[in-house]
């Protein structure tokens, strides 16, 4: 491996990049929902220890009240960011706002642990309490190297400066606060982007199923519902009135066969696209080859009437680019179909009636009573 790889590979772990939206709300949703089990706990532990230190400390102790003053500040924040928290998470708005908060919130926890271990270190006790603070956020806390690396840093260095402060530093090391810090940070890192990666997968994972499920609903040329769409949409229709017309281009064959399959698509994306203009688009379906179908539930009869008159003449598109314009022909009813097999005797009709349209030669929308529209 020479420098540029490593070089390369230890950016991409240092400084991520920018992330996907979704993926950032992932794990900002995560860090939430950890900061909300980390101040239920603190909360619960804080109480403990009012009550253990409160019956057991010595009152006269110069730390006494400096000490129950951390405990019921840290008991109060935890509280409130819990609260937060669980009021929230259901209805985040502005998770990267909330995300400072939580961010807050842990650097709170730390600088709490930096006081009561400075204390502690005073009076010849071990730094524990800075200690378990700092392991809890770098193995909760999902923060970005970008931002943890100097966060920890600066907190790291302030607790040291502190000791110094209180009395020298001299039962301690900057090596072992240098080597924690190390071990801190590389937690940190490691859960930040095995997280990314989950996200990031999830994310990936969830776009690909949404593509996979608007292939199999939609047509791929004309972007419209396809015939597998329009069966599951079957049951919307029952019990209902329901507009249903069929059409399909007039000639589309010998088009397709003069003029290419090009010529043949584009007529096909330009009918779904008018169709779709003067039509509902969730209306509008491909049924298969030029043949498309429009069903309108509960219908406004007055104005569908309207709509199917001036069907023809919007249609008859002009040629444009070398391309002829669009004829079709039609067939439609309007029926309450009670269940799905009336649904298809529904289609045969308006099949029927269409065939009707071309049989008198084409260009036309024929209604199943048997009224038509000339184009």
């Amino acid at each position: 491996m020479n420098f540029k790889t490593l070089w390369e590979r230890l950016k991409f772990y240092l400084v991520t990049q920018r992330l996907d939206p979704e993926v950032q709300r992932i794990i900002d949703i995560d860090n939430l929902r950890y900061c909300r089990v980390m101040s239920f706990c603190v909360v619960f532990l804080e109480l403990i220890m009012l009550i253990f230190y409160g019956l057991l400390a010595d009152p006269s102790s110069a730390w006494y009240r400096l000490r129950m003053w951390c405990y019921v500040s840290y008991l109060l924040l935890s509280a409130a960011c819990f609260f937060l928290f669980t009021r929230m998470i259901r209805r985040v708005t502005n998770h990267r706002l909330l995300m400072v908060v939580g961010l807050f919130y842990c650097a709170a926890a730390i600088v709490w642990g930096m006081l009561i271990s400075a204390t502690d270190y005073m009076q010849g006790s071990q730094i524990f309490v800075f200690i378990t603070n700092v392991v809890c956020v770098a193995g909760l806390a999902l923060i970005r190297p970008l931002i943890s690396i100097p966060f920890f840093s600066i907190l790291f260095a302030a607790f040291y400066c502190v000791l110094i402060f209180v009395c020298g530093a001299t039962r301690s090391l900057p090596t072992n606060y240098i080597i924690l810090l190390l071990m801190v940070l590389l937690i940190n890192i490691i859960r930040y982007h095995t997280k990314l990666s989950d996200a990031t997968t999830r994310v990936e994972y969830e776009k690909l199923n949404q593509k996979l499920k608007r292939m199999s609903l939609y047509d791929e040329l004309t972007m419209v519902k396809n015939r597998h769409s329009l069966t599951l949409d079957v049951p919307d229709f029952l019990g209902k009135p329901l507009f249903l017309m069929l059409l399909d281009i007039d000639n589309f064959k010998d088009m397709n066969d003069s003029l290419g399959h090009d010529s043949g698509d584009h007529q096909l994306r330009l009918f779904a696209e008018r169709l779709q203009r003067y039509f509902p688009p969730q209306s509008v379906y491909r049924y298969g080859g030029d043949e498309f179908i429009i069903a309108v539930p509960d219908p406004d009869l007055a104005a569908l009437s309207k709509t199917v008159e001036r069907c023809c003449s919007f249609m008859n598109v002009p040629q444009e680019q070398g391309h002829p314009g669009v004829r079709f022909s039609g067939g439609y009813l309007i029926q309450t179909p009670g269940n799905a097999a009336e649904f298809g005797d529904m289609v045969n009709a308006a099949d029927q009636a269409l065939y009707h349209s071309k049989r008198n030669g084409k260009n036309q929308i024929t209604c199943v009573e048997g009224q038509a529209f000339p184009c």
